[in-house]
């Protein structure tokens, strides 16, 4: 490929793997900005780290990686992968995008019962009918799949179930007997490969059952994606859509009036009894 892409998140690390062709192994490599000159050279051969930046060269596979630790969003822009030898140096291109590790700018929200199932329903493009879908308890993006509560391998975990509509394009994870514990922020993610794709993709919640709350979706969500290179030169990426689930507990008046009586009767009787003895 003419350019590399190289995804990373705010805060945490990337990795620029270039490759180099047979016979070059022995030379020195290095990764620079701007115009290359001996200046911009950020790390290279012989400097296993330096500041953030770290190296490493695998002559059997002939690609070097460089990571970059501790990213922030003027880490941002064009490197230049460089192979040293007489003559003009041999440079490959490299595309550096920091996003955010945290989701999202806008949020849906929905609504639903204690002891109520409720269903989150997340769109995605057609081209990832056959991706790993998942969801996640939190708003960072990085660490999503890794903490996911359910994902489309397994169709039930616990209290979650997850349906995949491959003709729909889009999949629902269940939430049944809501708790008060469910409350707070998911994403939605979609596992993919090769390229990026940045598109909002709203989720939409509802609940399987009438109650006198009625679940309510703000749209307009924001969506990330992250993506890393691995040793082969394939990317991997993380598409996420922000989901907010808020659940609120209703509580039946005339069920706590009843409560209260019962326990009122049984104390009056206690305190009865004492008097008599």
């Amino acid at each position: 490929e003419s350019v590399i892409h190289v995804f990373g998140y705010e805060g945490r690390e990337a990795e620029v793997s270039c490759r180099y062709d047979a016979g070059y192994e022995s030379y020195s490599k290095y990764l620079c900005r701007g115009e290359c000159d001996y200046t911009d050279v950020l790390i290279e051969t012989g400097q296993t780290k330096k500041g953030r930046y770290s190296f490493s060269d695998d002559k059997n596979k002939r690609i070097f990686i460089v990571t970059i630790s501790d990213l922030n969003y003027k880490d941002g822009g064009k490197y230049w992968c460089g192979v040293t030898r007489t003559g003009k140096d041999l440079y490959k291109e490299v595309k550096l995008q920091v996003v955010s590790d945290m989701c999202c700018g806008e949020v849906s929200t929905a609504q639903g019962e204690e002891g109520s199932p409720m269903s989150i329903s997340c769109p995605y493009p057609p081209e990832h009918q056959h991706n790993l879908k998942y969801l996640c308890r939190g708003k960072r993006p990085s660490t999503c799949l890794r903490q996911a509560v359910i994902t489309s391998n397994n169709s039930s975990r616990g209290r979650f179930s997850i349906h995949d509509d491959k003709v729909a394009g889009n999949f629902t994870v269940t939430i049944s007997r809501l708790t008060p514990n469910d409350s707070g922020s998911y994403l939605c993610g979609v596992h993919i490969t090769n390229g990026l794709d940045c598109q909002s993709f709203p989720p939409t919640a509802s609940s399987q059952q009438t109650s006198s709350i009625s679940p309510f979706v703000t749209r307009n969500i924001s969506s990330q994606t992250t993506q890393t290179t691995g040793t082969s030169g394939s990317s991997v990426n993380t598409m996420c859509v922000c989901v907010c689930v808020c659940v609120c507990v209703c509580v039946c008046l005339g069920c706590v009036i009843s409560h209260l009586s019962n326990v009122f009767s049984a104390l009056l009787l206690s305190w009865l009894l004492h008097a008599d003895v």
